[in-house]
Parts: structure tokens; sequence; C-alpha cells
């Protein structure tokens, strides 16, 4: 199976495969066979090749495609995925809050340059530099935490995140018996932070939306 990456690069309704294949599925496009059992497709699957049904929009791109299926291109259920919606196209572009919610990925990124910048500053004081990874590490665990379906709705990604940072907390109030300089100022930064993440997100008030689909184009 060829890489996904190439099929961005392909004409609509065909993939890298030899020049006698892709022949056959131009003339199969030009004399439809398909009587709603899409025998067409079903015939190229049985030979072990990718087809693309014929879109009603021609300069419909494979981007769609390509992020629905590649986590299991190739399969079947993948296969009959890619013939209905490429005979059926939608537009889905971005999510619906899609603007608004580029606050979270661009603090994320903030937030996890600032502390594993932080921590190489401080590489030669060990009990910084660790806890200060640490936490950029966790940073980003917004994200994990956020395929959750019932996280993600409820914007409890981030409470999620702060627990695991609260498990080094213990191990401080456990083995030192107090808690570090790092935690005491960077957990209540964090969810300070996390805050107005989610408050642009969610609130996406109107100049930061603005910001969001100038970004997105």
């Amino acid at each position: 199976m060829h890489e996904l990456g190439d099929l961005r690069q392909l004409p609509l309704g065909e993939t890298q495969a030899p020049r006698e294949l892709r022949a056959a599925r131009r003339t199969e496009a030009r004399n439809p066979r398909n009587d709603g059992r899409d025998d067409t497709v079903s015939e190229q699957k049985k030979a072990g090749h990718v087809v693309l049904a014929q879109s009603k929009e021609p300069s419909q791109d494979l981007k769609v495609l390509v992020e629905k299926c590649e986590a299991g291109f190739g399969e079947t259920d993948s296969l009959e995925f890619a013939a209905h919606h490429l005979q059926h196209p939608v537009d889905i572009k971005h999510q619906a809050d899609a603007d608004s919610f580029l606050s979270i990925p661009f603090g994320d990124m903030v937030i996890f340059s600032v502390l594993v910048g932080l921590a190489i500053y401080w590489r030669r004081k060990p009990e910084l530099h660790r806890r200060l990874l640490f936490l950029g590490t966790c940073a980003l665990l917004d994200a994990p935490f956020g395929r959750f379906d019932y996280l993600f709705n409820h914007s409890l990604f981030f409470l999620a995140l702060d627990a695991v940072i609260l498990l080094g907390v213990a191990r401080d109030l456990l083995v030192n018996r107090r808690i570090h300089i790092v935690y005491r100022v960077a957990l209540p930064s964090l969810v300070v932070l996390q805050a107005l993440m989610v408050y642009l997100w969610r609130g996406a008030p109107a100049w930061w939306s603005n910001i969001g689909q100038a970004l997105l184009g």
C-alpha cells in the first residue's frame, strides 16, 4: 500500500498504480457499471487496489479522505467510506469552532516552550531541572486526555492534566515533607493560563475568533 502522503499529489480518482490499471479505472469512470451495489469498488477491492469513486465535485481534493482514513486505509470499511464520501462530498475543512480552538494548541506551545526553556537554563540544578521537565511533559497531556469524548466535551482535559502534576506534588510531600518552589509557582500559573485558554475557546470573543479565522484562511 502506497504512503498516504502520495495521495495528496494525485488527481482525484487515481492512486499510484501501474499505467494499465489507471487506464482501466478511467475507462470504468467513463462507462460506469454501478447499479447501486458498488460493483466497480468491490471488484477492485478484490484485486487489492484502492479505488476512489468519481466525485460530483472534481475540484475536491483527497484531504478529507486522507484525514479520515489514515488510521485504517486499505481496509474494507475505509474503502467503502472513501467511495461514499467522494460520491457525496461534504465540506468539513474545519470543525465549527476551529478558529477559537486555536487557543488550546497555541497555549500548549507557549507553556511547553517556557517550561523546557527554563529546564535547559537550570540544567545544572537538578532539583529545578527535573521538575520543570516533568511539568513541560505534563503540559502536553491535554491532547491525549482530550481524546476521551466526555473530557473534551466538558473541557475537563486540563483538570486531568493537573491531576497528573499533583502526583509530583504528592511525591514531594511524602519524600521531602514540603512542596518544591517549582510546583508552588508553576501549578497556579498553569491553572490561570488553562482557564484563559478554555475561555478563548468556549467563550470565543470576537477579537480572538477574527484572529483564528485570519490564521485558518
